[in-house]
């Protein structure tokens, strides 16, 4: 763990266990871990860190990340969102609609 903790400068999410079984979630920023007590808690976490310290997301998670952005969280900024991201949520959108 500690080479993580010490190659990452932006929040990320580190569980341990198996598939199907995360028997403990972290959160590491800058050299510092932090144990959560779940996963959701740990995501959640490492999202108000890249709001709060207004850190870049990752290249390779960022799609991910701005889905939580928009359509989780509800927050709208000025940047363009990836196509998928925006039909996804488009097509949740639908799909709630349609059930009400």
């Amino acid at each position: 763990m500690e080479d993580i903790c010490e190659a990452v400068a932006h929040p990320l999410v580190v569980c341990t266990g198996f598939r199907g079984r995360i028997v403990q979630s972290f959160v590491i920023v800058e050299g510092q871990s932090t144990l959560c007590p779940s996963f959701l808690s740990a995501v959640d976490r490492s999202f108000k860190l890249h709001f709060l310290f207004n850190i870049a997301y990752a290249a390779a998670c960022e799609h991910v990340w701005q889905l939580l952005q928009k359509c989780v969280y509800v927050i709208h900024d000025n940047t363009s969102a990836f196509a998928s991201v925006s039909n996804f949520i488009a097509y949740l959108n639908s799909k709630r609609r349609r059930a009400d």
